[in-house]
């Protein structure tokens, strides 16, 4: 039909029988749940378990548990799908939605929205190496091909090994994986997930602190948005047009021969971060003899910045270190790095910007390169 679903489920159980599965709401067995509406909402889903109290810790106080089932969640006709999850806090090993004994779970809209939503702090659990979770299109369903926008928020996710391909991600709309606090209570690795035809990525708030590693090569169809603390670049990015924009307290890209290009879209990688080691270098464009690492505009405008904090004393500090490196645009697109040691407290040796073997090309843009060393610094350099 074309109407609007909507299912709450709340558990308030107070016992001591594990087998009483006390979520919110327990969905198992096969299970299918559509509408054709064609606007706003088309599927409302919540769960909250958070007054239960049953005395276990496996996992059965959850705000919503998929158990051994097969259930597809399905908006056909334009309309979003809101999933949101609560579990309870009165026990250890809770979860706010939980996929469990080899439960495979399709969330799949058209067009409309799909938000799968923590209520609290708890995770988002893939509890056995069986349990998968489609989002957008799935091959041999009701829909086949999506442009939803698909959000998927929890402060921390359970990823049994394997690893890859828990999560499978098919859209040509933008997918945003964030947490419901400030930051991840975890690092996130893009390994998980496996993201098809996408259109924008954004992982993590502005205010992320815990670390991101791209460790699966993704290719976007516009702009990507990173937050982080370390962000690790370990496989190729390309947003095809887009604007990248990597935003972090350090970033290495020093996995040998790894490109980041942007089909004309600019690229920015910008850390402003306070020393908490001795020796430590902010960004870090790190290739191998014959196999840089690559930032590529083509067309699109390159900005580096890294600058620092006051920080602790120690060792030797850089803001940009590069070598075996190209940066590299076309066209009009201009390159700027900058590089800002100035107000770490380090008396040891303070570099703004270490550039080894670094290629930096353009046609006839402009090429500006800034570096000024640690104002406390015994041996501040600028530029090496």
């Amino acid at each position: 039909g074309t109407g609007a679903i909507t299912i709450d489920g709340i558990s308030q159980s107070h016992n001591s029988n594990e087998g009483n599965y006390d979520a919110g709401l327990y969905i198992g067995g096969t299970t299918t749940i559509s509408s054709a509406k064609t606007s706003g909402t088309a599927i409302s889903i919540s769960g909250d378990g958070a007054a239960t109290v049953s005395g276990s810790d496996v996992g059965y106080g959850d705000g919503i548990l998929f158990n051994n089932t097969t259930t597809t969640i399905e908006a056909t006709g334009g309309g979003g799908i809101t999933l949101t999850g609560k579990g309870t806090t009165n026990e250890a090993g809770q979860d706010n939605i939980e996929l469990y004994s080899s439960s495979t779970v399709n969330i799949l809209s058209s067009s409309g929205a799909i938000n799968l939503l923590s209520g609290s702090t708890l995770e988002l659990s893939l509890n056995d190496t069986s349990s998968y979770l489609y989002l957008g299109a799935k091959s041999g369903s009701n829909v086949t091909s999506s442009s939803a926008n698909i959000r998927l928020n929890a402060d921390q996710i359970y990823w049994p090994s394997p690893y890859t391909n828990k999560v499978n991600v098919n859209t040509s709309g933008n997918f945003t994986l964030d947490s419901y606090s400030d930051a991840f209570s975890q690092s996130i690795d893009t390994q998980w997930l496996k993201l098809e035809s996408i259109g924008g990525l954004t992982i993590g708030k502005s205010t992320n602190t815990a670390n991101v590693t791209l460790g699966a090569a993704i290719a976007a169809n516009g702009a990507v948005n990173i937050y982080g603390g370390l962000v690790s670049i370990d496989a190729n990015l390309d947003s095809n047009t887009g604007d990248i924009s990597i935003n972090a307290s350090s970033i290495d890209q020093d996995t040998a021969g790894v490109t980041v290009s942007s089909g004309g879209g600019d690229i920015t990688y910008t850390v402003a971060a306070t020393p908490t080691n001795a020796s430590e270098y902010f960004i870090d464009l790190i290739g191998g003899s014959g196999s840089p690492v690559v930032v590529d505009a083509e067309g699109g405008s390159i900005t580096i910045s890294s600058t620092e904090g006051v920080g602790v004393s120690g060792g030797s500090d850089r803001s940009i270190y590069s070598t075996d490196a190209t940066l590299q645009t076309s066209g009009s697109g201009t390159i700027s790095v900058t590089a800002d040691a100035t107000n770490n407290a380090n008396t040891g040796n303070t570099w703004g910007l270490d550039l080894r073997t670094t290629n930096i090309i353009t046609n006839s843009g402009n090429i500006n390169i800034i570096g000024t060393g640690g104002k406390n610094s015994t041996n501040s350099r600028g530029i090496v």
